[in-house]
Formats: C-alpha cells, structure tokens, sequence
C-alpha cells in the first residue's frame, strides 16, 4: 500500500509538469517587443514581453499548434503590430485592435522578407 501511494504521488507530479518555452522577439532598437511562448501543443503570440509561464489573460493570438517549425514577419508601428504568416491555425479573439495577423502568399512573404528595415523574421 505505501508503494502504491508514493507511486501515485509521483506519477501525479510527472503528469502536471508542463512543456514550456518562451522566446522574445524585440524590434531593432527594443522599443517593441513580441513574446512566443509555448505551453504543451498551444503557442501564444504576446503582443509585449510576457515573463509569466502562466496562459496570458488578454492581448496574444493562439497557435494551436500542428506545425513542428513556424516562420513569420513582424511590422512595428506606434499603433499596431502586424504578424505576417504563410500557414497555421490561429485563434486571434482574444487579440486587442492593436495585433493584427494577416496570412500571404509564400511569395509575397519572401519578398516582404527582403525588406529587413521594416519586416523582422523570426521562427520558432
């Protein structure tokens, strides 16, 4: 019996450890800053550096996952963050007016890519 408890107590504590990463991408002279952060299968795009592992509350755009590698482009301005992507399943209700995600062609993608002072690339 004194097996089967702390057994139970040990898979308890395995089971409800969680797969976190986190990744902050920052604009050229970190005035902005975007948070990737990634919980089990679920990737929140933060609109703002997020140090918390907690799910955020408001202001992120949900990933919910099935991609393995993830590229995308972000454009700064003083009134939005826009996020650039070619694919993905993404969930942006709980996104304020500010981040918007706009899907492109893979084209339109590379060549937005090339303009490095405007678009920054980052991956996860």
């Amino acid at each position: 019996m004194k097996y089967l408890i702390i057994f139970s107590s040990l898979l308890f504590v395995f089971s409800s450890c969680r797969d976190r990463e986190r990744k902050i991408v920052n604009s050229d002279y970190g005035d902005y800053s975007l948070t990737i952060l990634k919980i089990d299968n679920e990737i929140y795009l933060i609109n703002r550096e997020y140090k918390s592992d907690n799910k955020p509350q408001n202001d992120f755009i949900l990933n919910n996952g099935g991609v393995e590698y993830y590229t995308g482009l972000i454009n700064w301005s003083e009134n939005s963050t826009n996020i650039y992507t070619t694919y993905g399943v993404y969930d942006t209700t709980k996104a304020d007016k500010r981040l918007k995600l706009t899907r492109v062609s893979t084209s339109e993608f590379e060549k937005l890519k090339k303009d490095s002072s405007n678009y920054k690339y980052f991956y996860y």
